[in-house]
């Protein structure tokens, strides 16, 4: 649970939302994607299951063909099967999102952004775990920019600086130049 000025953030297996401090409930949800966070109205904020349904009818595929396949995988690396009654009750928002692995076997099937899929789900991406809980500097960088109270003007200059050493940093100058 993390303070601020309209209330506070909650989390868990839901995605982030927005709750007011006096107990009623927000009337706007708080989308995570890979670079930025969005303040919507919750009217017009897709949901996990909404997007899932979108994205596996526009690859013609049943609930059981995505189902199937999807399941397959998940065996492959010994993981539990994956049951086109569950993806029904998914993609109804009748059960939670379900496991990263799952949600990147998905993606993988239908091919869409994983990233993508896992943020709507409210889950961390893998690769960010393991790197706040392997770098104290990327512990350090979470904290201070969350804490800073950034505005969605402030996220996007710190990404668009981000981006830009990144390519510096993989496009050094030739010497002589």
């Amino acid at each position: 649970m993390f303070p601020g000025p309209y209330g506070r953030l909650l989390y868990g297996e839901r995605p982030l939302r927005l709750a007011r401090g006096d107990g009623q409930k927000a009337r706007f949800g708080l989308t995570f994607n890979y670079n930025f966070a969005t303040l919507l109205p919750m009217s017009q904020q897709t949901t996990f299951g909404q997007r899932l349904r979108e994205l596996r009818k526009a690859k013609n595929l049943t609930q059981r063909d995505l189902a199937a396949k999807v399941s397959a995988r998940l065996k492959a690396e010994d993981r539990r099967g994956f049951d086109f009654t569950y993806l029904s009750k998914i993609e109804n928002d009748k059960t939670p999102p379900p496991s990263v692995a799952a949600i990147i076997q998905l993606a993988e099937v239908l091919e869409a952004d994983a990233n993508e899929l896992i943020t709507l789900a409210g889950k961390t991406p893998p690769n960010l775990g393991k790197t706040l809980k392997e770098s104290e500097s990327a512990r350090t960088f979470f904290r201070s920019a969350f804490d800073a109270d950034l505005t969605e003007e402030d996220w996007k200059k710190l990404s668009q600086e981000l981006k830009r050493r990144t390519k510096a940093r993989e496009n050094p100058p030739k010497s002589g130049d």
